[in-house]
């Protein structure tokens, strides 16, 4: 039940900054729009675009669970991830109108929240706070408060993926990568997760050299281990390749690099936090 509720607030927080005006999504995404599209009267709209870390509470479990994600400017688009392991995520599209965010869609394809769909309400102040007054899921209610992590603002380099990664220290799947050598534009890895009997390949390359955020694309899923019995991420198929995004983030003191993924059809998804070794 933690785990669903805490999607959905992802979800709301992404929403939060995805938006533009109610209308036009990329006037105000980036905090530049004069607000006029949204009825605000001359307000400027505040923007959710960037990468947030934060906590949310559930009315139900009580206790705090720890969460990440990015928003993305003009698209509104928004990947959060969390769990324990960060094994679960959200994604979505939200709008913004003025300081107000609000959602009322999101996909989890695990349901590990719980349900499949939600609406949430909140505030943004531009690269500082992510409030979610509530987020309704059923009879449950959450509460959260993001802070923008300034990590976001640290540039990105494909020098910097090249090397070997494994699972954080809390995680419950066994995850080993590998980014090889990049080009000049983007970077190919492999990687295994033992436990689940999957072989990940992908590719992450640049989106702007002065945010740290890559994009993730052609990310496949499949068994390495071809006898019949055994499946890989309970599902023996993939229906299509995922894509999403990348980010390096401060979990437990250390930084460690955040994939997250999802593909076309929205029922397989991919997220996790790996330390370099």
């Amino acid at each position: 039940m933690i785990n669903k509720y805490f999607l959905a607030f992802f979800l709301a927080t992404a929403l939060v900054g995805c938006g533009g005006s109610g209308e036009d999504l990329s006037s105000s995404m980036d905090g530049s729009g004069d607000g006029s599209s949204g009825g605000s009267g001359g307000t400027t709209n505040q923007s959710a675009e960037g990468l947030w870390v934060g906590q949310i509470t559930s009315q139900k479990e009580g206790a705090p669970i720890s969460s990440i994600g990015i928003i993305r400017p003009t698209t509104g688009e928004y990947f959060f991830a969390t769990n324990s392991d960060y094994s679960t995520l959200i994604n979505g599209t939200g709008f913004i109108e003025g300081s107000k965010i609000t959602s009322k869609d999101f996909v989890n394809p695990d349901s590990k929240l719980g349900a499949k769909s939600g609406t949430f309400e909140g505030s943004v102040v531009t690269s500082k706070t992510l409030l979610i007054n509530e987020f309704s899921l059923g009879s449950n209610k959450v509460s959260g408060t993001f802070s923008f992590a300034s990590l976001y603002n640290t540039g990105s380099n494909l020098n910097k993926l090249t090397g070997e990664y494994g699972s954080t220290v809390d995680s419950q799947i066994k995850y080993s990568f590998e980014f090889k050598n990049p080009s000049a534009d983007k970077t190919n890895f492999i990687g295994t997760s033992s436990n689940l009997n999957c072989q990940y390949l992908g590719t992450l390359s640049l989106i702007d050299a002065t945010k740290n955020i890559y994009r993730l694309t052609d990310l496949t899923i499949e068994k390495y281990d071809t006898r019949d019995n055994i499946q890989c991420n309970q599902s023996s198929t993939v229906n299509s390749a995922l894509s999403g995004y990348a980010a390096f983030v401060e979990v437990g003191g250390k930084t460690s690099l955040l994939l997250l993924a999802i593909n076309d059809v929205k029922n397989t998804t991919f997220s996790a936090v790996l330390n370099k070794k």
